[in-house]
C-alpha cells in the first residue's frame, strides 16, 4: 500500500503491485509506503479522497499465484498446496476454490488448514486462516475475489459475515472508484491519476518487477477449472468484463 496526502494506493497481490509502488514511490515525492504490503482499505484513516489499485484478469491471475508461490515457496502456496511444494496446477487452483477440499484432507472446520510442521513465516496465524477458508464456502467465491473484496471495501468484514451483499451493491459499497487493469496498466494509470508529461515518460520507461516464467494461461486450463473461476470469481469477471483467453 502506498499513502500520499491526496490518495492511497491499494495492493491486491498479483496484479502487477510491486512494480506499480516502484513507480509511485519515485514519481511522487510525498508518497509514502506502508507497513504491509497487502492492507485493507478499512485498515486507512484520514482525509483521502481517491483510492485505486489493479485487477487482472482471473485467470492470468490463479496461473501468478501458482508460478511465483511455488517458486518462493510462499505462505499462500504453502496453505493451499497443502504442504506439497510439487502440486499440480489444477490441484491448487481447486484448493483455492473449493477449500473443503482442505478440510477433507485435514480434519473438521477449526483444524489446522494445512499440515503441522510446515515450516511459515511471521504473518501467519492458524486463527486467521480458518475464518478465510470459510468465507470462500459461505460467500461461494474464489480466493482472487476474496482478496479484491478485502482490500477494496471498507465494509468488508460485513460482506464476508453476510450482512451486506457485495454482488447486488457493488457499486455502492467498493471504496476503491478506480481501478486499472493489468492488460493496459501504464494507460489506465495515466488516466486515473491524471499524471504529467514527464511521470508519464518515467512510468513509460519502467522496469516489470517480481515477474517469474511460466507457460502461456491458455495452456494451463481444461474446461472445468475455465467455468468454475467464471463463476467463482464472478463479482470480478462480470464488473469487468473479463472472459477466458483475453
Amino acid at each position: 500500500m502506498i499513502v500520499h496526502p491526496k490518495w492511497v494506493y491499494l495492493h491486491i497481490p498479483k496484479t502487477a503491485g510491486k512494480f506499480t509502488e516502484q513507480f509511485l514511490l519515485s514519481a511522487f515525492p510525498d508518497a509514502k509506503r506502508y507497513v504491509r504490503d497487502h492492507d485493507s482499505v478499512s485498515e486507512v484513516y484520514g482525509p483521502y479522497k481517491q483510492f485505486f489499485a489493479n485487477i487482472r484478469n482471473p485467470w492470468d491471475w490463479y496461473a501468478s499465484r501458482y508460478y511465483h508461490g511455488r517458486k518462493i515457496d510462499g505462505y499462500w502456496f504453502k496453505v493451499f498446496g497443502v504442504g506439497n511444494k510439487d502440486i499440480s496446477f489444477k490441484e491448487f487452483v481447486l484448493n483455492m476454490l473449493e477449500p473443503s477440499r482442505i478440510r477433507v484432507s485435514f480434519g473438521p472446520v477449526g483444524d489446522h488448514p494445512i499440515p503441522v510442521g510446515t515450516k511459515l513465516g511471521h504473518q501467519n496465524n492458524w486463527r486467521v486462516q480458518v475464518p478465510v477458508l470459510d468465507y470462500l464456502t459461505n460467500l461461494d467465491i474464489g480466493m482472487y475475489t476474496f482478496w479484491y473484496i478485502h482490500t477494496l471495501f471498507r465494509k468488508h468484514e460485513k460482506i464476508f459475515a453476510g450482512s451486506l451483499n457485495v454482488f447486488k451493491n457493488h457499486d455502492r459499497l467498493i471504496t476503491a472508484k478506480k481501478v486499472c487493469r493489468c492488460e493496459s496498466l501504464v494507460e489506465d494509470m495515466i488516466r486515473a491519476m491524471n499524471l504529467t508529461k514527464k511521470q508519464q515518460g518515467r512510468l513509460k520507461k519502467a522496469s516489470p518487477r517480481n515477474t517469474v516464467k511460466r507457460p502461456e494461461t491458455n495452456s494451463l486450463y481444461d474446461s472445468e477449472l475455465v467455468d468454475l473461476i467464471k463463476h467463482k470469481d464472478r463479482l470480478i469477471v462480470e464488473k469487468y468484463k473479463y472472459t477466458y483467453g483475453k
